[in-house]
C-alpha cells in the first residue's frame, strides 16, 4: 500500500513565501534609477532641441513635407523593383550581375529611408 511522498512544503512553492517581504509590490529600486535616468536624457535632449529651435539651426518637418516624401520614394522604390521585375532569369553575363545587384542595392537604400521616415513621427532637419 502506497502512503505518497513526502516533500518539504517550504521549498515547494504551495506557500506564499516573498508576500510577506516588507517591500514586496513595491518598484525596485533599480528600475527607479533606471527610469530617473532616462527622464533626465529626455530633458535634456528637449533643452538641446529647443536651443538650436531658438538658434533658427533647426525645424521640425511637417507631416504634409514627410509624407510627401515618403510617397516619392515608394513611388521611386516601386520603379526600381519594376525594373528589377523586367530582368532575365538567367543572369550569365557579368554586366546582368552589376545590374541585378545595383537594383537590389537601390532597394534596400530606399525601404531604409521609407523604414526611417515611417518609424518617427517627429523629425528634425537643419537649416
Amino acid at each position: 500500500a502506497r502512503h505518497g511522498d513526502k516533500y518539504p512544503i517550504d521549498t515547494s512553492g504551495l506557500t506564499p513565501k516573498y508576500v510577506f517581504k516588507k517591500n514586496f509590490g513595491e518598484v525596485p529600486v533599480y528600475i527607479k534609477n533606471r527610469r530617473a535616468d532616462m527622464d533626465k536624457a529626455k530633458q535634456e535632449y528637449e533643452t538641446y532641441v529647443s536651443d538650436y529651435f531658438r538658434r533658427g539651426a533647426m525645424r521640425e518637418m511637417n507631416d504634409d513635407e514627410r509624407q510627401t516624401i515618403i510617397d516619392g520614394l515608394k513611388k521611386q522604390w516601386e520603379d526600381v523593383h519594376h525594373e528589377f521585375q523586367t530582368l532575365s532569369v538567367i543572369i550569365d553575363t557579368i554586366p546582368k550581375r552589376l545590374h541585378k545587384e545595383r537594383l537590389e542595392h537601390e532597394m534596400k537604400l530606399l525601404e531604409k529611408d521609407i523604414d526611417l521616415l515611417e518609424k518617427h513621427q517627429v523629425i528634425y532637419i537643419a537649416d
